[in-house]
């Protein structure tokens, strides 16, 4: 039924509407019925955008919207592609979900979301089907053309400190953080998938606050070793409050290792969860 049927209030918020914050209200003033968002507006009978892309890469026409799959992704600010992979992957989903919901998922969306701290800052989710489960890169990103320059670890780069800080006219930050998709066989599997996102946003958040202080980002193998391992550091204890808060998904599995006296109690079971990676 149309959303202009008499008697009915029209749909504002149709095409490409995004969270309660973020969604915009479809806008048709001037009669060419455009979608307008934060950043640029958008023609939904060529579906292009009007403007160029304010956080353009380099495989990409500026102007594509949604990368060419409305269906799939989402926009709603024009400026990124919402989660993309991550929430068309059957195998993540309830795992990219289980992140969301917890307090380190909220809290990482809060901090790059727009306005937040980071805001200025792309992350951008990918699906890989072989491999290390997790792998997180960082690049500065040229506004004028694109081009995207990948950031190494151990390395100082010249005026990072502005383009972390979303201060740099010339540039912006991006992440690309790189999921493995297994398949999720039980509630384990989507609790571990969900620690394994969170993991990998925990590296871009030590990254990016080590270029905003312009230092070299330590290499991955320091991180986990230094930062993550230890009980008492704060990265450790964002996950294994995560295995708390989602304790209702591994308790069976957990119950069953106790019988088999693999583990002794419930904090030896989590201690060997959030522990769970390669140096």
């Amino acid at each position: 039924m149309s959303s202009k049927a008499s008697g009915r209030l029209e749909n504002k918020r149709k095409f490409n509407a995004g969270s309660e914050l973020q969604s915009k209200e479809f806008s048709d003033g001037n009669g060419l019925e455009w979608y307008d968002t934060h950043f640029r507006s958008l023609d939904p009978q060529i579906g292009r955008w009007l403007q160029i892309d304010p956080k353009p890469t380099d495989f990409q026409s500026p102007y594509a919207a949604m990368g060419n799959n409305p269906i799939l992704n989402n926009d709603p600010l024009g400026d990124t592609i919402i989660d993309a992979q991550l929430r068309g992957d059957k195998n993540l989903n309830k795992a990219y979900n289980t992140f969301l919901s917890s307090k380190a998922g909220k809290r990482f969306v809060k901090l790059y979301s727009p306005g937040g701290k980071y805001g200025t800052t792309t992350v951008e989710f990918k699906v890989r089907s072989t491999g290390v489960s997790g792998n997180t890169k960082v690049f500065s990103i040229n506004r004028a053309d694109g081009a995207a320059t990948e950031l190494k670890t151990d390395k100082k780069y010249r005026s990072i400190d502005q383009v972390a800080s979303g201060n740099s006219k010339g540039s912006y930050l991006k992440f690309d953080v790189t999921i493995r998709s297994d398949d999720m066989i039980n509630s384990v599997d989507q609790a571990e998938g969900a620690e394994t996102i969170l993991h990998e946003t925990q590296h871009v958040r030590m990254d990016q606050q080590t270029l905003i202080s312009d230092k070299a980002m330590a290499s991955t193998f320091i991180q986990h070793r230094d930062w993550m391992k230890p009980v008492t550091s704060g990265w450790y204890q964002e996950r294994s409050v995560f295995y708390i808060e989602n304790r209702q998904l591994w308790q069976a599995d957990y119950e069953r290792q106790k019988s088999q006296g693999k583990v002794k109690n419930e904090s030896e079971y989590i201690r060997k969860k959030v522990n769970d990676f390669f140096n």
